[in-house]
């Protein structure tokens, strides 16, 4: 079973942390996979938002 109570944004400009189940909804959001199984989103609300990717961050205002 996945860890849904920690994640970490992969994007280079935004490096963003959740430590607990709270900041995890709050911060990234949960993701069901239509099979039963939920998973932390891999990129935080903001940078998917935005668009971001690992190798384009659009959010260097957070760096």
């Amino acid at each position: 079973m996945p860890d849904l109570t920690k994640a970490r944004c992969p994007c280079r400009g935004c490096n963003k942390v959740a430590n607990n189940a709270e900041e995890v909804e709050e911060l990234f959001g949960l993701r069901n996979m239509g099979d039963g199984t939920i998973r932390v989103q891999s990129y935080c609300r903001e940078c998917r938002g935005l668009h971001c990717e690992a190798s384009n961050p659009k959010c260097n205002h957070h760096a």
